[in-house]
């Protein structure tokens, strides 16, 4: 509302959207992790804000 009243709705909107993205990866991340306790984890995570879970 007040990103709205102020003129910064399109900031607040992409805030918004890479907050769900960052959280999405966040949950992701932690569920690969409880499925390898017994392994190393890492995220690849490249320019293109694609990224993927592997273990070593």
């Amino acid at each position: 509302m007040i990103a709205h009243a102020t003129g910064h709705e399109i900031a607040g909107t992409l805030v918004d959207a890479f907050s769900l993205a960052a959280t999405s990866m966040s949950n992701r991340l932690y569920n690969y992790n409880k499925a390898h306790k017994h392994s190393k984890v890492y995220i690849d995570l490249n320019y293109t804000s694609t990224y993927s879970f592997h273990t070593f």
